[in-house]
C-alpha cells in the first residue's frame, strides 16, 4: 500500500508498506512485519513522464522520433492530423515516407551534416500528405545522445506552413504582377 507520511523534521514523504505476518515454528502468526520504503522520488519521476506523455499527445506541432537507425517509434496526434498518416501506417517505417519529390539529394545531405556536427537542423521542408499532396512545414530537427555522446533517437517537430507560405506568394504576384491581366508589372 503507499501512503503519506511525515519524516521527524516534519517534512512529508510518499511511503510503500509493506505487511506480512510473522509466524512461529508451528506457522501460528505472532506478529506483523512492516517494510517502509520512501518512493517519494519514484512518484516525482513518475508524474514526470505522465507530463511529458501529456504534453507530446497535445501538443500543437506534430512530433516524429525516430531511432538511431532512423525507423520511427513514435509520433504524436498532431502528427497525424498534419500528415494524415496513423500511427500505425508509419511506425517501423524512416521518415523517407513522406518525403516530396521536391528536394534533391544534396539539400538532404546538407540537413544530415548540420544534425550530426551541431545536434540540430531547423528549416523549412516539403513533405507529402498520405493523400500524395505536398505540403510545406517548418521543421526542428534535434539528435538526442545518452551519457556517453551517443545519439540513440532523432525528434522532428514540425508546423504546416502551407498558409503563410500561401500568403508570400499572393503577396509576390500582388507586387510583381497586373492584377488584372497577370503579366508582369515590374522589371526585375
Amino acid at each position: 500500500m503507499v501512503v503519506q507520511r511525515r519524516k521527524k523534521s516534519g517534512e512529508v514523504f510518499w511511503a510503500s508498506v509493506t505487511l506480512s505476518l510473522a509466524r512461529d515454528h508451528d506457522g501460528v502468526p505472532t506478529g506483523l512485519v512492516g517494510y517502509v520504503r520512501d518512493i517519494t522520488e519514484r512518484l516525482k519521476k513518475e508524474e514526470s513522464l505522465r507530463l511529458f506523455g501529456r504534453i507530446f499527445e497535445n501538443s500543437g506541432e506534430g512530433i516524429l522520433i525516430t531511432d538511431a537507425d532512423e525507423k520511427i517509434v513514435a509520433v504524436n496526434q498532431a502528427f497525424s492530423s498534419i500528415t494524415g498518416f496513423a500511427s500505425d501506417e508509419v511506425l517501423g517505417e524512416t521518415p523517407r515516407i513522406l518525403r516530396s519529390g521536391r528536394h534533391d539529394k544534396a539539400f538532404y545531405e546538407e540537413m544530415w551534416i548540420s544534425l550530426k556536427d551541431t545536434g540540430h537542423w531547423q528549416g523549412e521542408l516539403w513533405d507529402r500528405h498520405k493523400d500524395g499532396a505536398i505540403f510545406p512545414k517548418w521543421a526542428n530537427l534535434s539528435a538526442v545522445k545518452n551519457d556517453h555522446g551517443v545519439v540513440t533517437h532523432y525528434i522532428s517537430t514540425f508546423s504546416d506552413i502551407s498558409e503563410r507560405v500561401a500568403a508570400e506568394e499572393r503577396i509576390r504576384q500582388l507586387a510583381f504582377y497586373d492584377t488584372l491581366t497577370g503579366l508582369p508589372n515590374r522589371a526585375t
